[in-house]
């Protein structure tokens, strides 16, 4: 008498719904750890210096780009109306400088005694780390 023999096939399955869900949460704790810091649309060559620190609080920024325009939230406006913006503010919030290496020194003068006359007393000249 001969025997049959069975051959069962084994079918080898990984289970990849964990594999998944692992995947999904390594997603989220990257996009929710990453930072979405978007640069203002304002070019400025900033000027180096060797203890610059970056200001990490809530703050007012004035821009001074190398045609001497002043900017304030990204918009062109003069010194008075500069003015007339900064007198509704708090003068206790610190207040970042910004200017091109190309300004002349005249307007970033003219800025800070502006802000000097309406009391605001943390004024912050914004520059770049020096790489030497």
């Amino acid at each position: 008498m001969q025997f049959r023999r069975r051959t069962q096939t084994l079918e080898t399955r990984i289970d990849l719904t964990s594999l998944i869900d692992i995947m999904f949460i390594l997603i989220v704790f990257f996009l929710l750890s990453s930072n979405f810091n978007i640069p203002s649309g304002i070019k400025i060559n900033l000027p180096e210096a060797k203890m610059s620190k970056r200001i990490v609080t809530k703050h007012h920024e004035i821009n001074i780009n190398s045609l001497n325009q002043i900017l304030f939230n990204e918009k062109v406006i003069n010194l008075i109306g500069l003015r007339e913006v900064f007198q509704t503010l708090n003068n206790k919030t610190p207040v970042i400088l910004r200017s091109d290496v190309d300004t002349t020194y005249g307007v970033i003068i003219k800025v800070f005694d502006m802000l000097r006359e309406l009391k605001f007393e943390k004024i912050t000249l914004g520059t770049l780390k020096s790489q030497i």
